[in-house]
């Protein structure tokens, strides 16, 4: 009797330490556990303050779908982007179910013509193309060696080449942009794409039903 009373504490002592060194090795920082815990802790930061963001939207992300009313997301984007050129498809889909996108522009350094594709949808706003211009964008590389965009604006349906060409040089089109690039860092998002919906966070590729359980 003794002896397996013995024993069962000795079991529970095993168990209780593995249990103890399981847990250190997990939660250490290079440990699975801490990036499971950071990046939760990122996610739940991006998500408040894409909440507080919301209504501030239109002053300067680009809205796909506007005439959507099933629900939102935010995408983070670049227009040299592979992964988000390869889910444009999705995210098409996802307008067609009535989901309305928000455009935050992030052009990474790293792509050269980033910005400027950037700042044309951005123009293309007041001419009435800019959803156009943003599949036009995603979809070809014929616009990468149209220095001037006037090529690619004149595809889009804008005749007025000279009031495009002066916006893309305005301060008030930079000064945009810049807005798109504040709020991408106020929701440390670092890589593109992002999906932000008000039931989660995806970072880098995503399926339709994934991006429409985002909204749900």
């Amino acid at each position: 009797m003794l002896w397996k009373k013995t024993t069962t504490i000795i079991l529970d002592l095993l168990t209780t330490l593995l249990i103890v060194v399981a847990v250190v090795l997990l939660a250490r920082p290079t440990g699975p556990l801490r990036s499971i815990l950071v990046s939760w802790k990122t996610d739940r930061h991006t998500q408040e303050v894409a909440e507080r963001s919301w209504k501030d939207l239109p002053s300067f992300a680009t809205v796909l779908g506007r005439e959507a009313a099933a629900g939102e997301i935010i995408e983070v984007g670049d227009y040299e982007c592979p992964f988000c050129r390869s889910n444009q498809a999705a995210v098409d889909s996802l307008i067609q179910q009535k989901v309305r996108v928000w455009f935050v522009h992030f052009p990474l350094p790293i792509h050269a013509n980033a910005r400027r594709a950037a700042l044309a949808v951005l123009c293309g706003e007041q001419f009435g193309a800019s959803e156009l211009l943003h599949r036009q964008l995603m979809t070809d590389t014929a616009w990468k060696s149209d220095g001037g965009g006037v090529r690619t604006a004149v595809a889009a349906g804008i005749l007025d080449t000279l009031n495009f060409s002066n916006c893309l040089l305005s301060e008030s089109t930079e000064q945009r942009l810049a807005q798109n690039e504040a709020i991408v860092q106020q929701l440390k998002v670092t890589g593109t794409p992002t999906f932000i919906g008000r039931n989660g966070v995806l970072r880098g590729l995503a399926s339709t039903d994934q991006l429409l359980a985002l909204t749900r």
